[in-house]
């Protein structure tokens, strides 16, 4: 199969470092820690890079596998090499780190990172309630698609998608779904999205 014919799946997950306290009890450092990662892992924001970079590894694995339980610890992150391995696939990530926030985007194989088709965005927004910002971000995805494909937003709308498993985001027009891999979060004053841009066709 043709890389441009594999299914993709695509994760991001944003984490406000203010929201966050000092994450060292043991019990939560072994839920989401193997061995090799605390090896790597050297500050307090560290760690939420590793959260992240799972919880967008997950996000990318359940649009393809929905029967796949989150255990952290089994995604395992090398903050060297910027990947996630899971089982025998390996995940890449793109990784945006401040002072205030960590910002990754998982993809379930390279060409999703391609910066040629892979669209994202991030905005801060303090003070907004969780559905508010729920709210903020799909407007955002749905703003941006609109205008790439060059029609009214109206046309646009996210609804859960559900494969005998998690329920994910799906884009529809017009009430048919796009295959159009896409992953939404926030996370205290932030929020952050993402999409591929590469076959944006109805589902047949």
């Amino acid at each position: 199969m043709a890389d441009s014919d594999r299914p993709l799946g695509i994760g991001n997950d944003i984490v406000d470092l203010a929201q966050q306290g000092q994450p060292h009890h043991p019990r939560f450092m072994d839920r989401i820690l193997c061995g090799m990662e605390r090896e790597q892992l050297q500050t307090a924001a560290d760690l939420w890079i590793f959260w992240a970079a799972k919880e967008a590894a997950y996000k990318a694995l359940s649009q393809l596998r929905p029967h796949i339980p989150f255990e952290p610890a089994q995604f395992q992150f090398d903050l060297t090499a910027h990947v996630v391995r899971w089982q025998e696939l390996i995940l890449p990530c793109r990784i945006d780190r401040s002072q205030d926030y960590v910002h990754v985007i998982c993809a379930s194989a390279a060409e999703g990172l391609d910066r040629s088709v892979l669209i994202s965005g991030m905005q801060r927004c303090p003070g907004l309630t969780p559905k508010e910002a729920s709210r903020a971000v799909r407007e955002a995805l749905l703003g941006s698609l609109a205008q790439k494909l060059g029609i009214g937003i109206k046309a646009l709308s996210i609804a859960a998608a559900e494969v005998g498993g998690p329920r994910y985001p799906q884009v529809t027009r017009n009430g048919l779904a796009l295959t159009l891999p896409l992953s939404l979060s926030h996370d205290g004053d932030y929020f952050a999205w993402c999409y591929v841009l590469s076959t944006a066709s109805v589902v047949s």
